[in-house]
């Protein structure tokens, strides 16, 4: 995580990907032990840059 000055703002910036890693764990493991973990990291990173889109797309998986 870095910060960016835009204006008179520090603005956070996370490392590439982190947020669609946290996404892709949630999709991947959505009521499961590591999907858990990744929306308590997502709500972190919301936390420290309101803002920031982390919905995740749960699809249904075809039978």
């Amino acid at each position: 995580m870095t910060t960016k000055k835009v204006g008179d703002k520090e603005m956070v910036q996370f490392a590439p990907g982190t947020i669609e890693a946290y996404q892709k764990a949630v999709e991947l493991d959505p009521n499961g032990q590591w999907g858990q973990q990744a929306k308590q990291g997502l709500e972190q990173l919301q936390l420290m840059a309101p803002g920031i889109d982390i919905k995740v797309n749960l699809k249904k998986k075809k039978s």
